[in-house]
């Protein structure tokens, strides 16, 4: 599965999704796998919160669904705004804090399930972080680009 996290506003959705190369555009860290899912179950944890696969579910519907794709193909791209609470909590975070934020993340269901190791969700943590940071400098969203 691809995956992009976006900086945009809400509005640029219908663009972004029609859009040849939107990583040439907007502001964008392309990645694997990334979920609503394994989202939420950051924003569990930097939050505190706990991260089993019931609250992380119910927590899936705080990404707004802003845009499919044309078609109606299973493999068409979507869209979904990140809450800004987790934007924030992203853009705020130092650089030290990044590895045990990582080690927490890697230890929740979602991220277990999916397998991700710390190795690799350390340094995807400061690419968001610094990610984040330049969306709230500029007044605008995260966007999580899918395309099954």
């Amino acid at each position: 599965m691809l995956t992009d996290l976006i900086v945009a506003s809400l509005d640029d959705a219908p663009a972004i999704l029609t859009a040849q190369g939107h990583a040439n555009i907007w502001p964008t860290l392309e990645s694997r796998g990334l979920t609503p899912a394994l989202l939420a179950s950051l924003r569990r944890v930097m939050r505190g919160e706990a991260t089993t696969l019931d609250l992380v579910n119910a927590d899936v519907e705080l990404f707004e669904l802003l845009s499919q794709g044309e078609g109606t193909e299973q493999g068409d791209p979507w869209l979904a705004a990140l809450p800004q609470d987790l934007v924030q909590h992203l853009a705020l975070m130092a650089e030290t804090e990044c590895a045990p934020v990582a080690a927490a993340w890697a230890q929740s269901d979602v991220a277990r399930r999916d397998r991700w190791p710390v190795a690799e969700l350390t340094p995807l943590l400061a690419e968001m972080s610094a990610l984040a940071a330049g969306a709230v400098a500029q007044g605008k969203g995260m966007l999580l680009w899918v395309c099954p």
